[in-house]
């Protein structure tokens, strides 16, 4: 019960958009695009949401560190929001500006998926969300979804209409990096394990032995080891390699059999991981590959596109921000 106040708590800040009662008279302003003004109550309508979503789900973490994961997280999406709001009124005004409009049916589609999302299909949940979290009628909040949906049906015909991913570069991006489709399931480790300010002159003799061609890896583990079951040879047994530790998957994750990887600090102590056994290696083939790589080159040209599309739209207009 004490987590669960101390996040509220922390979440009252991002309640300003929800209490009931007229609009404030003063607003900040963070920034004026052309002669559209956007102020702080703007914002904090646009995230209120979303911001809902996080404040839920750090429900579940433990005190502080569920405290301070809100917090930040929701500053964070703010800092974004703001940015995503300026090229929101730019690309609309575009839009309005060469006469286009957004058809009936495509708003009643974006609303039913929003009703999904916010309020898992219960239309009336999600009307009294609108009344008391955000002080907005249905009413408004379309208009709302006008602006949204006008700004989407643009970058498709502005930005992802020029998008076209060759097989050919499908191809090349799966041959030029051929470690992310070699796929290990199952790796079997043991671990030596010394402190972080063991001598130099002592690391230099354990790193030597560590070379030697046939060397008893476990024996050196119970002669030199201060870390985890160094009476048992320092075996750590099979690992998934999906769920391995990062700072492990990345020691071990280009080893043979018999290999020992380089020494890596963490916790306080020097980590020496020996490969005693190891998958099957799987090379995830280019048909297999495929959607994937074809997706990422996609998502990667979207963003340099509209990178320079909004940026176009900033110099053609007369922005001022502040925050």
């Amino acid at each position: 019960m004490m987590k669960k106040s101390l996040l509220a708590a922390v979440f009252l800040f991002c309640q300003m958009a929800s209490a009931q009662g007229p609009r404030p008279t003063k607003d900040a302003v963070i920034a004026i695009i052309n002669d559209r003004v956007i102020t702080t109550f703007d914002l904090i309508q646009y995230t209120r949401l979303q911001e809902e979503m996080i404040y839920n789900k750090h429900l579940g973490e433990s005190g502080e560190k569920g405290i301070k994961s809100a917090e930040q997280e929701i500053v964070e999406n703010r800092r974004n929001a703001g940015s995503k709001l300026i090229d929101q009124e730019l690309i609309y005004s575009e839009f309005l500006s060469l006469g286009y409009t957004v058809p009936k049916g495509r708003i009643e589609t974006q609303l039913s998926e929003d009703i999904n999302r916010f309020a898992k299909g219960d239309r009336g949940e999600f009307v009294r969300t609108l009344n008391t979290r955000m002080n907005m009628t249905l009413k408004e909040y379309r208009e709302q979804l006008v602006k949204r949906v006008a700004v989407d049906m643009y970058i498709a015909f502005a930005v992802e209409s020029r998008i076209y991913i060759s097989p050919g570069e499908v191809y090349d991006y799966h041959k030029n990096n051929p470690e992310e489709f070699e796929h290990v399931d199952k790796v079997t480790l043991r671990l030596l394990a010394i402190p972080a300010d063991t001598p130099l002159e002592k690391r230099a003799e354990i790193e030597e032995e560590l070379a030697k061609e046939n060397k008893d890896f476990a024996e050196l583990v119970k002669k030199y080891s201060k870390g985890w079951k160094a009476n048992e040879g320092g075996f750590l047994g099979e690992k998934a390699f999906v769920k391995m530790n990062k700072q492990y998957r990345d020691a071990v994750k280009k080893l043979n059999k018999g290999e020992v990887a380089e020494a890596f600090e963490m916790d306080g102590m020097i980590n020496y991981l020996f490969v005693e056994d190891i998958s099957e290696l799987r090379v995830i083939t280019l048909q297999d590959a495929y959607s994937k790589i074809s997706d990422y080159l996609w998502d990667q040209k979207r963003a340099q596109l509209f990178q320079g599309f909004t940026e176009d739209l900033r110099r053609r207009s007369n922005i001022r921000k502040y925050f």
